[in-house]
């Protein structure tokens, strides 16, 4: 999968470094969990992306790349939450933040899951204080579903219909 300035490939068993770069890193991780990941259960969530992307041809976790550099810059995800619902979401490195690698990827993978015949719809589920993301969702249509709480965390859950 590519966008106008990454390339986005699925993750295998010899990525586990560059997810522990985003899932380590207390600045990427403080709107996600909340705190970053002790490098084991990086490792354990790990190897639930790996399972994840062999029980999935199409679709799953993906490395972002620039294109030209090949430089590692962030994850993204395509993942099934129902029979025909998927969840997009993506990480990216801080010092990729604020450049438009945001929007560019959130178009990558809306454009990515309407491929899959079988989903109908995507969600987005960001914490409500990261207005970059919101602004972003809105941008690519998506709309505001339902604010709760995951994992005791503040969620506002973002919708896409196809």
């Amino acid at each position: 999968m590519e966008t106008q300035r990454t390339i986005l490939k699925k993750i295998s068993c010899k990525n586990f470094d560059n997810y522990f770069k985003l899932y380590g890193n207390e600045d990427v991780m403080k709107l996600i969990t909340g705190m970053a990941y002790p490098k084991d259960e990086a490792m354990r969530k790990f190897e639930n992306v790996i399972e994840t992307n062999l029980n999935n041809k199409d679709i799953g976790y993906f490395g972002i790349y620039l294109k030209y550099t090949e430089e590692f810059i962030g994850i993204g995800k395509i993942v099934m939450t129902t029979n025909d619902e998927a969840e997009i979401g993506y990480v990216l490195l801080p010092e990729y933040w604020n450049q438009g690698y945001g929007s560019e990827i959130s178009e990558g993978l809306v454009s990515h899951a309407k491929l899959n015949n079988g989903i109908k719809s995507l969600i987005a589920i960001i914490d409500p204080e990261n207005a970059a993301s919101k602004k972003i969702l809105l941008k690519s249509g998506f709309v505001l579903e339902k604010v709760c709480r995951i994992d005791n965390l503040p969620a506002e859950i973002y919708k896409y219909t196809f």
